[in-house]
């Protein structure tokens, strides 16, 4: 399908970065942003945490106020309960967040030695990849549109060579991507009035069973990816546009996680437990 196939505009889905955003979201490039987001992350959780164990310390004293004459056996379990909460949940929180401060982000050279391992790239590659973020021409991605992204929810960032979703430790090289496919998932949402089915659609852009992105995406969004894509990367397989269901998705990444070989048969072409004349 062409890039002018769909009556919905690329400006819908990929707008290019300005000046503005940058020095807001990047004032001191991208891998600094990305420690400051994860130390706002662990003062929240933190927050949480001790008000938390505020709000059930004063629950707790109130009872203790109001039920110092026990009166009963069930008034007694009771108020031993409450007390046994307060102090199982302290024991259980504060090694959690030591722990989690131990083992947390303290700088730029952490941030990146996470991308290393999960993006499968050089420091290099990675600083150059921060580099060209800054440059004219990179586009914020919003694969579910304006309105989805409002308040910061952009999809992520596309650079000249290199491709970013949020919520990912992992950057992907657009000239290295070997497949590129939607799938569909579907879950069940219930209120008062009964379960309502919500129906998502998603892409993912793989490189190899250790390196890919997923994204939640409209259709016309995925297609303007992929042309953006074979700009660089003509060869890359998009399994002519097809949407997997959730079964057919789950068959081909349990295959891909366990069968290395088959995996590679499967980029050449073929993909089927007996014949290879089916990829699902």
């Amino acid at each position: 399908m062409g890039i002018f196939d769909y009556k919905e505009k690329i400006e819908d889905y990929f707008v290019e970065m300005d000046d503005a955003y940058r020095q807001r979201n990047f004032p001191k490039g991208f891998f600094a942003s990305q420690v400051k987001k994860w130390r706002i992350g662990w003062v929240y959780c933190t927050f949480s945490i001790a008000l938390f164990l505020y709000f059930l310390s004063i629950a707790g004293s109130v009872f203790l106020r109001n039920g110092i004459a026990i009166r009963s056996f069930w008034d007694f379990f009771n108020m031993a309960r409450i007390l046994g909460v307060i102090i199982i949940s302290t024991v259980l929180f504060i090694p959690l967040i030591k722990t989690w401060k131990a083992e947390g982000i303290k700088g730029e050279s952490e941030i990146i030695q996470k991308y290393m391992e999960s993006s499968g790239m050089s420091q290099s590659d990675l600083q150059e990849f921060a580099r060209q973020v800054m440059e004219p021409g990179t586009k914020r991605i919003w694969l579910k549109g304006e309105a989805y992204s409002l308040g910061g929810r952009d999809t992520g960032i596309m650079t000249r060579d290199f491709i970013w979703f949020q919520q990912c430790w992992c950057v992907l090289k657009k000239s290295d991507i070997k497949l590129i496919c939607f799938y569909e998932s579907t879950h069940t949402e219930y209120s008062r009035g009964g379960g309502i089915s919500l129906y998502h659609l998603w892409i993912d852009l793989l490189v190899d069973k250790e390196r890919k992105i997923s994204a939640m995406t409209e259709k016309a969004a995925g297609e303007f990816l992929i042309e953006f894509i074979r700009e660089c990367n003509p060869e890359v397989d998009t399994m002519e546009g097809r949407v997997l269901t959730e079964e057919e998705h789950e068959k081909f990444y349990e295959k891909l996680m366990h069968d290395e070989i088959e995996y590679k048969k499967w980029f050449k072409g073929g993909f089927d437990d007996k014949d290879g004349g089916n990829r699902l």
